[in-house]
């Protein structure tokens, strides 16, 4: 039960950091050349990618973790 639920956890917070990455659809348009542009500015851009990378590189070494660390006990 903990583990099917981890993983819809983890599944839902990647969706959650896609949105945030994506600033949610919201993009403006400069009517003038037609020029797409987000309103975030770069920083909170490069803070949404880092937890984005955090978050992925977590939950691959959550999967991972088992088969490598074999002498290890991951039951609990």
């Amino acid at each position: 039960m903990s583990t099917s639920l981890f993983h819809v956890v983890m599944f839902f917070s990647a969706m959650y950091y896609s949105m945030l990455i994506t600033n949610w659809g919201n993009i403006s348009v400069n009517n003038s050349n037609n020029d797409y542009f987000s309103t975030s500015s770069v920083m909170a851009f490069s803070v949404k990618i880092g937890s984005a990378l955090f978050s992925t590189l977590l939950y691959s070494w959550s999967l991972v973790a088992p088969l490598v660390c074999t002498g290890r006990d991951f039951s609990r």
